[in-house]
């Protein structure tokens, strides 16, 4: 049995290089969804989606390389990203504000990261 996948929505040119990862997550005091965006521009960019429509809240600087992987808190609106520049980023969604920046060394995006996205997000 295959699953099969079809698109519901693209955005052209979302980010200036390839997305590696991405993170959803409801906002109920706006009634919309937040996406979240990584890519190897070395961005991080905050969406807003309502009334079928994708419109870009934040473009989110800090990383030195390329995003490889995103996460949105269930409970606070704060997102989290790593990057190949062995750094993890807490952006406050409210205001597209940096909160931390947690250097971690080689190898942060598999094992630190699923650390830290347990303690915050879980």
């Amino acid at each position: 049995m295959t699953n099969q996948y079809s698109i519901l929505f693209k955005q052209e040119q979302a980010h200036d290089d390839a997305i590696w990862s991405v993170a959803w997550g409801s906002n109920k005091k706006e009634n919309s969804e937040t996406v979240v965006t990584g890519s190897l521009d070395d961005l991080v960019k905050v969406w807003k989606w309502r009334d079928e429509k994708l419109d870009l809240q934040w473009s989110l600087e800090g990383h030195q390389l390329g995003v490889v992987s995103v996460d949105i808190s269930h409970t606070l609106p704060i997102a989290a990203s790593s990057s190949l520049d062995a750094h993890i980023r807490l952006w406050d969604l409210e205001n597209g504000k940096q909160i931390k920046s947690i250097d971690a060394g080689p190898g942060i995006f598999i094992k630190l990261y699923q650390t830290i996205k347990q303690q915050l997000f879980e």
